[in-house]
This record gives C-alpha cells, structure tokens and sequence, in this order.
C-alpha cells in the first residue's frame, strides 16, 4: 500500500510541486498575517493592562498613606459645620469666609497643616494628570475612581489654590487637577 502511494505520487510529482509551491507561499504569508495581527493585538493589550495597574496604584495611593491623612485633616475641618439644614445653596462669598476660616493663617500650626494637606492633595492630582497625558494610565478608571473627588476639591479649594500658586510663584500648582475636575464635569 505505501509502495502504491509512493508510485502514484512520483508519477504525479511534476503536477503535485506546481499546485504545493504556491500554495505552500500562500499558506506561509497567511501565517505571517495572523501572527502580525496577534502581536499588535497583544502589544495594545498589554499597555492597556499596564494603564490600568499604573491607574490602581493611583487609587491605592489615594486612599492610603500620606494622600488619605491630608483627605482625613481637610475632611476633619469641616466636620463642625451642618450645611444640611441650610435650604439654599451657599454662595461663593459664604465658602470663601469660610475657607479663610478653616484654612487658618500660616502663622497657626492649624494653618500650616492644612496648606500642607491641600498641596499633597493638589501635588497628587497633578501627577495624576502627568499619568495620563503620558499615556502611562487610563484616564477612564481614574475618572471613575478619584475624578469626583477631584472636581469637588478643586471646584472647593479653588481660591486657596490660586492663593498659593501666587504666593509660592508655582505657576503648574493645580494645573493637573483643574484638567481633572474639567474632565468630570467642571465647577
């Protein structure tokens, strides 16, 4: 039976070479093609997933270690005040005097600690930013995890910031996170 196969196919060897050549060709650039495909596809997946394991250290960082004491102290001066009983919405004016009283004055260790805990605040979120101008993390996931948080810090703190951008000539202090509170949707 193999003796048989062999001579049929020595017989056929002229006809048989014509047909595999090319298609042999074909078979082997089709190959290239989809193996070409599939690294593009596994490079995008990968800086995809690196994005988003560089955005969940972001987050990580946002909610522990020196980020989550400066969030604890601002959140701290603002637990004597009751804005739930207030029927209107408080003006710009209201906030401001009450920023200059809870940001107290530099010469106060109150005061100190709560410029410091808005520039680690301010100083997170910039390079947040930087992240994702980079193109090093998702802008997607940290939207959705600390670009709430972003907006409302910023859209709060605005006139200390701009206060202290001034004060310290840092002319990009808070330019990352205004971008950010932008991005979710603005003051």
């Amino acid at each position: 039976m193999v003796q048989t196969l062999y001579l049929w196919l020595k017989k056929r060897q002229k006809p048989i070479e014509g047909l595999w050549l090319p298609l042999s060709a074909i078979f082997a650039n089709a190959i290239i093609a989809v193996t070409l495909v599939l690294g593009f596809a596994s490079y995008y997946q990968a800086k995809g997933l690196g994005q988003v394991e560089a955005s969940l250290g972001y987050v990580d960082t946002f909610n522990g270690g020196e980020v989550l004491q400066a969030r604890n102290l601002i959140y701290r001066s603002w637990l004597p005040y009751d804005f739930s009983t207030s029927n209107t919405a408080l003006s710009r004016g209201v906030i401001d005097a009450l920023l200059e009283r809870i940001v107290a004055d530099v010469s106060t260790s109150e005061g100190v600690d709560h410029r410091l805990a808005v520039a680690v605040i301010v100083a997170f979120f910039d390079s947040v930013q930087a992240c994702v101008s980079e193109g090093a993390c998702s802008d997607t996931v940290l939207r959705s995890q600390v670009g709430e948080y972003g907006r409302d810090f910023y859209c709060l703190y605005k006139p200390i910031i701009e206060r202290e951008r001034a004060r310290g000539k840092l002319v990009s202090f808070g330019s990352g996170l205004e971008t950010v509170a932008d991005k979710a949707g603005g003051c």
